[in-house]
């Protein structure tokens, strides 16, 4: 006969023969966890405190689950937020193009250059095509490229398609030394660096003519 004080939790499964309701002060509990079914013997005493606290570990995972859900909801929107940012920023730069190598000469007026780079490649290219252009930082002691933003976008995308005729710093009155200038789409950070970690990998294209 067990005596409460050294009733232990055991398995009903495991017995083979019934437990008699009569022996000792004893109830025999079915108790379920996460779909288990589990019937044991506990002692009346502690049979409450048990029941309360399975109650309790069984709100706090509803709890649980309830937060993961939010957490996973809040993450989705974090994201979708951040994607709108990034897509709004490179929009607003879709009618600017980015000079690069070009060097850095005294009393430099970045319009002069984006008129003679424009002339050179055979394109009309006023002052009153262009809305603003000037120098970005550059780091590491590279030379600061030149950013051009432009009236219309249709000017934009001549001077983007004349590219191929790209010229030499040699053929800028106003630069000197040797080397090709490059143009290209004037990129929000994010997408820069994007950019850069794309092309280890594949061939992009960004529909006109990249």
């Amino acid at each position: 006969m067990y005596g409460l004080r050294r009733l232990r939790l055991v398995s009903l499964g495991r017995l083979r023969s019934p437990i008699s309701d009569s022996r000792g002060k004893c109830t025999r509990q079915s108790i379920w966890r996460k779909g288990d079914f589990c019937p044991v013997l506990v002692a009346g005493p502690r049979l409450d405190s048990m029941m309360a606290l399975f109650e309790k570990v069984s709100s706090l995972e509803v709890e649980v689950s309830r937060l993961r859900a939010k957490d996973i909801e809040s993450n989705t929107i974090i994201q979708t937020l951040q994607d709108i940012v990034h897509r709004q920023e490179q929009y607003s730069r879709r009618d600017s193009l980015e000079i690069s190598e070009v060097p850095v000469t005294p009393n430099e007026s970045t319009d002069g250059i984006d008129l003679k780079i424009a002339q050179k490649m055979g394109v009309q290219l006023s002052s009153s095509d262009i809305s603003v252009s000037h120098r970005l930082k550059a780091n590491d002691g590279k030379t600061p490229a030149i950013i051009v933003k432009f009236i219309s976008r249709k000017k934009r995308n001549e001077i983007f398609h004349a590219k191929k005729k790209i010229i030499t710093r040699e053929e800028l009155v106003t630069c000197s030394g040797s080397g090709r200038i490059y143009i290209g789409d004037s990129l929000s950070p994010f997408y820069k660096q994007l950019l850069w970690k794309a092309l280890g990998y594949c061939w992009l294209w960004n529909g006109v003519g990249m």
